[in-house]
C-alpha cells in the first residue's frame, strides 16, 4: 500500500515537472528571440507572433502553449495592434452597427426652465411712519388691501409736540414783523432767524408745505396733523389703530406698487454659465393656462443656496392688470443667448470614464483612434470640443464603447510588444554580461545644468510665454557640446547628440515650433533619465507626467500639473506617470 502511494506521488511529481518545462519552452524572455518573428505558416504567411485565445495579451515568439494549457494561435505580419488606433474589418463594423456623424461648428443654445416665487418690486415698497409721537385720532385707510393713490389722506395724529411748535412759529412771525417795524436791524435779523428755525422744525417733522402757509395766513393752530400717502399702490401691511399711541418711528403702513412686479427663479449651478443679466425669460401660471408673461433678468445673485446647491435670479415684469400677485409659484423659461461656431459633437458620442472623457475618430479604411477630449458647454444634444477634436473629423456615435475596450486591449497588447523589442535590443548591445550603463561625473553635472534649462522652458510653455528661451537654449547647446567634444567615449553621446539637436528650433518665434522642438527635448531627456540617472531622477523629485489627448510625455518638480504642449488655459490636463 505505502509503495503504491509513493508511486502516485512520483507520477505526479513528473506531470507537473512536464508541465513546467511545457509553459517555460512556449513563454522564453523575450530577449532571448527576435521580436519580429520570420517563421511562416504553411500558406507562406510570415507570422509576427503567438497569442493566447483566451488572453490576447499573454504573447510569445514561438508557438506552444498558454497559461491555460490552450494552443496559442499566430498572429501575421499587418495584424499586429497600431499604436494609437485599431483597425476593424469593415464586415465587423457593419455587424456591430457603427454610425459616425462628421464633426462640425454649430449654434449652441439651451433652454433653462426653473421654478420661479413671485414677490414685490422692493425699488416701490413705501414705509409711512412718523417723526413725531402722539394719537392717532381718525383713520382714512383702515383695512390691509387697500388701493391708495399718491396724497390720499391715510391718517391724522394729535402731537403735544407739534402744537407747541406750530405756536412757536406763529409767535416767532408776530414778533419778526414787529422788529421789522421798529427799524432795528441786527434784532429783526435775530427775529427772522428764529422764524426760520421753527419753520425748519415743522418741516423735518414731515409737516406739509400746504399746512405750513395755511398756518401762516389763517394764525390757528391746528390740532391734528393729517398724513398723506407718498406713492400709489396696495396696503400690504398695517399696524395703525385709531385712538392709539404711537411712538416716533413706528411702521404705520406698507405700501406696495403692483404695477411691475419680481420673479425669483432658482438656476442650478452647472447652468449658471448660460444665465446672463439682459435676457428675456418666459413666466407662466398655473392659474392661468395658455398664457405667459415677457420679462427680463435684471440680476443674478452672487451667492447659492447651500441646501438646493441653486443660484437666485431676479426677472422683472409689468404688471398694469396685476395678474401677477405676490408669493405665488411660477414656471420660468430662460432664452439663453445661443454660443456660435462652437465646435460640437452629439452628446450620445462621448465616453465618461471616470475623469476621461473620449472620443472615437474613424480615421477611414476600418481604423478607429480613441481620443481624449475637454468638454464645455451642455445642450440637450451635443458637447462643445474645447480640445482633442477638430471640425470636419468623423466621430462614432454608436458601438463605441465596443471600439474603446478593444482599443484599450489593443494598447495594452503594443505596449508588451514595444517593451519585448525594448528588451530584445538592449541585450544585442555589445556589453559585457552584468555590465550597468553610467556617464562619468563631469557629464552627470553638466546633464544637471541641462535639467534645470529644461524645467525652465518647461515651465515657459505651459504659461504661453516664450520669454528667455534663447538663453536657456544656448545653455543647453553649450553643455550638449562639451559632453560630445570630451575625450573619454560617451555611453549616452547619441542622446546627448538628440538634445543638441533640438536647440534651433527652442529659439524660434513661434510658439508651436518651440513645442515641437520641446517634445523632441523632453522625449530624449525621458531616454536619459531611464537610462542612465533613474533613481537619482526620484531622489531629485523629478516627476514624468503624461497628456492623455497629446499622447506626450514631460518632466517637471512641481505637483501641479503644468503641460507644455497645449494652452495655458487647460495647462492642467495631465496626469503622473509611471517611469
Amino acid at each position: 500500500m505505502k509503495n503504491k502511494k509513493f508511486l502516485v506521488l512520483i507520477i505526479v511529481a513528473v506531470g507537473v515537472l512536464s508541465i513546467f518545462l511545457l509553459k517555460s519552452k512556449g513563454d522564453k524572455p523575450a530577449h532571448q528571440h527576435e521580436t519580429t518573428s520570420t517563421q511562416k505558416d504553411k500558406g507562406g504567411k510570415k507570422i509576427s507572433y503567438y497569442q493566447s485565445p483566451m488572453d490576447p495579451t499573454f504573447i510569445s515568439e514561438k508557438p506552444g502553449k498558454d497559461n491555460m494549457g490552450m494552443d496559442m494561435v499566430p498572429v501575421y505580419e499587418g495584424e499586429e495592434p497600431i499604436e494609437g488606433g485599431i483597425r476593424i474589418d469593415p464586415a465587423t463594423v457593419q455587424n456591430i452597427g457603427v454610425r459616425t456623424e462628421v464633426i462640425a461648428k454649430r449654434v449652441l443654445k439651451r433652454d433653462i426652465r426653473a421654478v420661479g416665487r413671485v414677490t414685490y418690486d422692493e425699488k416701490k415698497v413705501a414705509y409711512i411712519n412718523t417723526k413725531v409721537g402722539g394719537w392717532i385720532e381718525k383713520l382714512y385707510v383702515d383695512y390691509e388691501g387697500q388701493d391708495v393713490k399718491k396724497d390720499d389722506p391715510l391718517l391724522e395724529i394729535y402731537s403735544p409736540e407739534l402744537v407747541s411748535t406750530q405756536q412757536e412759529y406763529l409767535l416767532a412771525l408776530e414778533y419778526n414783523q414787529k422788529m421789522k417795524e421798529g427799524n432795528i436791524k441786527e434784532i429783526s435779523n435775530r427775529s427772522q432767524t428764529l422764524v426760520d428755525s421753527s419753520r425748519k422744525r415743522l418741516e423735518y417733522w414731515d409737516v406739509p408745505e400746504v399746512h405750513i402757509k395755511e398756518l401762516e395766513q389763517s394764525g390757528e393752530v391746528r390740532k391734528t396733523l393729517m398724513i398723506h400717502s407718498p406713492a400709489t399702490g396696495v396696503i400690504i401691511h398695517k399696524t395703525a389703530l385709531e385712538g392709539e399711541y404711537i411712538k416716533p418711528g413706528e411702521n404705520l403702513y406698507r405700501i406696495a406698487d403692483l404695477s411691475t412686479i419680481w420673479v425669483y427663479g432658482d438656476v442650478y449651478e452647472y447652468e449658471l454659465p448660460w444665465v446672463k443679466v439682459g435676457q428675456e425669460a418666459e413666466v407662466t401660471l398655473s392659474y392661468l393656462p395658455g398664457k405667459s408673461f415677457s420679462g427680463t433678468i435684471t440680476y443674478v445673485y452672487p451667492y447659492l443656496e447651500s441646501k438646493t446647491r441653486t443660484a437666485k435670479i431676479r426677472i422683472e415684469l409689468n404688471n398694469i392688470e396685476g395678474e401677477l400677485k405676490p408669493d405665488m409659484y411660477a414656471d420660468v423659461k430662460i432664452n439663453t443667448a445661443p454660443s456660435r461656431s462652437v465646435v460640437a459633437v452629439p452628446k450620445e458620442s462621448i465616453i465618461h470614464s471616470g475623469q476621461r472623457k473620449v472620443l472615437i475618430i474613424d480615421k477611414g479604411e476600418g481604423l478607429f483612434e480613441p481620443r481624449d477630449v475637454l468638454i464645455g458647454m451642455e445642450t440637450k444634444d451635443f458637447y462643445e470640443i474645447l480640445h482633442g477634436a477638430k471640425e470636419g473629423e468623423l466621430v462614432v456615435t454608436s458601438a463605441q464603447f465596443l471600439i474603446d475596450s478593444e482599443s484599450q486591449l489593443t494598447e495594452a497588447i503594443s505596449k508588451i510588444l514595444k517593451a519585448k523589442k525594448a528588451d530584445s535590443q538592449t541585450m544585442k548591445m555589445d556589453m559585457p554580461e552584468g555590465m550597468i550603463m553610467s556617464v562619468k561625473e563631469s557629464t552627470q553635472k553638466a546633464m544637471d545644468d541641462i535639467w534645470e534649462a529644461y524645467f525652465f522652458i518647461r515651465k515657459q510653455l505651459a504659461q504661453d510665454s516664450l520669454a528667455d528661451m534663447a538663453q536657456k537654449a544656448s545653455l543647453i547647446k553649450n553643455r550638449a557640446s562639451a559632453i560630445l567634444q570630451s575625450d573619454e567615449k560617451q555611453n549616452a553621446k547619441a542622446i546627448v547628440e538628440k538634445i543638441l539637436n533640438t536647440t534651433d528650433g527652442l529659439v524660434e518665434k513661434d510658439i508651436v515650433k518651440v513645442r515641437s522642438a520641446f517634445l523632441d527635448l523632453s522625449d530624449s531627456m525621458i531616454q536619459y533619465m531611464k537610462s542612465y540617472t533613474k533613481d537619482a531622477a526620484k531622489e531629485k523629485g523629478y516627476k514624468l507626467f503624461f497628456c492623455g489627448m497629446e499622447k506626450k510625455s514631460w518632466v517637471q518638480k512641481e505637483e501641479e500639473v503644468g503641460n507644455p504642449y497645449v494652452s495655458a488655459k487647460i495647462a492642467f490636463c495631465g496626469a503622473r506617470d509611471d517611469y
